[in-house]
């Protein structure tokens, strides 16, 4: 059984990469492969390749909403909805990256 990624497009991988770590806690996974890399969060992996992104909204699953959005934007994020509680009960907000991607960030 292979392990499903979904695809991050950016133009620039490796300072995304730092940025995810520190706003989402991401962890990277071992392995390059032709200018990109893996990571996780939470539960979800993805795969951060060069380039742009026809899907830009992306989501992450993270324990404290309220501060990974605050941590975002005081890392040069920009929220663009603040953290609430969302009709199916977590708390959600969005915040896009200094690469240009949204973020959904829920509640694991």
């Amino acid at each position: 059984m292979t392990e499903e990624f979904e695809t991050v497009r950016t133009p620039d991988v490796e300072n995304a990469c730092v940025w995810y770590a520190s706003v989402f806690h991401a962890e990277m996974l071992a392995g390059e492969e032709n200018g990109g890399r893996s990571m996780r969060i939470g539960s979800r992996r993805y795969r951060i390749v060069p380039g742009a992104d026809p899907e830009p909204q992306h989501d992450a699953l993270v324990r404290d909403v309220d501060v990974c959005i605050a941590r975002g934007a005081t890392r040069g994020g920009r929220i663009v909805e603040r953290a609430h509680r969302a009709p199916c009960g977590a708390r959600e907000g969005r915040v896009m990256d200094p690469f240009g991607r949204l973020w959904r960030i829920r509640s694991a």
